[in-house]
């Protein structure tokens, strides 16, 4: 078991070693694409709106959902799992308006 142990130890010394000593080569992600969201929003015609944006749309959306029924019903899953379905309805709509268009 202390072999398994050291062996462990050293792996992980030598792995943070790697990180700090050893050059970093850019790699072929050096050049940043537009990820999965930002191409959504341009497909649905929204490229204006910010990636960022959308992102704090549905926190808004997930918080006041969830605390409206949160309020009506007082039950905390409840709540949680309604709130989930708010913060995706921003993200349901943009999707259907860029399979539409």
């Amino acid at each position: 078991m202390g072999a398994v142990v050291g062996l462990g130890v050293g792996v992980g010394l030598l792995l943070i070693w790697s990180a700090f000593a050893l050059p970093r080569r850019p790699g072929a992600k050096s050049l940043r694409t537009p990820g999965r969201l930002a191409r959504l929003l341009s497909g649905a015609g929204m490229s204006e709106v910010s990636v960022a944006g959308l992102l704090a749309l549905c926190a808004l959306a997930a918080a006041v959902v969830g605390v409206v029924v949160q309020v009506i019903t007082a039950t905390p899953p409840v709540a949680l799992v309604f709130a989930a379905m708010g913060a995706y309805l921003p993200l349901a709509i943009i999707s259907g308006r860029a399979r539409r268009r």
